[in-house]
């Protein structure tokens, strides 16, 4: 499954807000090495978030594919 960024800004934060700010998620992707142009256009295989470990990729690829 491809995560869109409609699923990183609609995914139930752990402080009771939902999504994840863009600036914030522009960094976990240089972090992490991921495409962030490619993120934003087309979205990324959920298997390149999760080969990162991050529990935050973790949440978000659990909610995009409907798990809470």
């Amino acid at each position: 499954m491809l995560i869109k960024l409609e699923h990183i800004r609609g995914v139930p934060c752990l402080s009771g807000k939902f999504g994840y700010c863009i600036p914030g998620v522009k960094t976990f992707c240089e972090r992490y090495g991921l495409d962030w142009q490619k993120l934003r256009t087309v979205g990324l295989p959920e298997e390149e978030l999760l080969a990162t470990g991050d529990s935050m990729a973790k949440r978000i690829v659990e909610f995009a594919n409907g798990k809470f």
